[in-house]
């Protein structure tokens, strides 16, 4: 009887091609999540540019509001971050007060 290592078995699933099937199985089951950023962008009086990269083809909405704790947030349009541009997505949220201080979280779906 022949001891089957675990070096062995991932050359001879690697032969066989399991391998990518199975990495390609694991990207397409993977949770939705931000693989860099936020990064605040532009920034005018009354606007502000947010870049994100996620995981995958995911819609990538931002949440802000003048407090921190979020009593009365506003959601920026969804976008979906495809693989042409990398999964990276810019978003720009519009119709700010000047010279005042914003909150935002990211959220991926």
């Amino acid at each position: 009887m022949t001891e089957l290592s675990k070096r062995k078995l991932l050359g001879m699933a690697a032969g066989l091609g399991v391998l990518p099937a199975v990495a390609r199985a694991q990207s397409e089951t993977g949770q939705p999540r931000v693989l860099q950023g936020p990064m605040v962008g532009t920034v005018t009086p009354h606007s502000i540019a947010i870049w994100v990269r996620v995981s995958g083809e995911y819609t990538v909405e931002v949440e802000y509001d003048a407090s921190r704790y979020f009593p009365n947030p506003r959601r920026t349009p969804a976008i979906k971050a495809t693989a042409a541009m990398d999964h990276c997505v810019r978003i720009d949220i519009p119709n700010l007060a000047p010279a005042s201080t914003y909150f935002y979280r990211v959220w991926v779906n």
